[in-house]
């Protein structure tokens, strides 16, 4: 109330400066002066009010917004690891079958030329074999003759 009787007097004391009229603390301009006080604070008290709910509403969207984004980016990400994944797999898949076939050539490769080898030393184990029998012939001829069968 002080502070409202200070305001008063300082109203009163601008009048009385500015317009040469002074007025009484029961006039009732200073009445009109009162309730528009009053009104101004009761509006400023429900401007805070509203500016309180506002900057709620506006954290309270700013916090769902924050977590619907991340909740996205989350699932983004998770779809880009997973379609990663499934790259990675399929070139893992096509390499192995790369990888595969040229062992596969390299293999049937080897293999032809350990044929070829073994053909090899079989037609030397069979005229080796050939000449052993044409030796043993010789040898039982010689003998044979030695022995003086004719």
């Amino acid at each position: 109330m002080i502070e409202n009787a200070d305001s008063l007097d300082e109203i009163i004391k601008e009048v009385a400066a500015k317009h040469g009229f002074v007025l009484s603390r029961d006039d009732p301009v200073l009445l009109v002066y009162t309730i528009q006080q009053r009104l101004l604070a009761d509006s400023a008290d429900g401007q805070q009010l509203l500016f309180d709910q506002f900057r709620e509403e506006l954290e309270q969207t700013l916090d769902d917004w924050e977590k619907e984004t991340t909740s996205k980016l989350d699932q983004a990400l998770d779809q880009t690891i997973t379609a990663a994944k499934t790259d990675f797999r399929d070139q893992m898949r096509q390499d192995t079958i790369k990888i595969t076939a040229v062992v596969d050539a390299h293999y049937a490769t080897i293999q032809s030329q350990i044929r070829e080898e073994l053909k090899k030393c079989q037609r030397s184990s069979n005229i080796s074999l050939v000449a052993e029998v044409l030796t043993l012939a010789a040898v039982v001829a010689v003998l044979w003759n030695s022995l003086g069968y004719p």
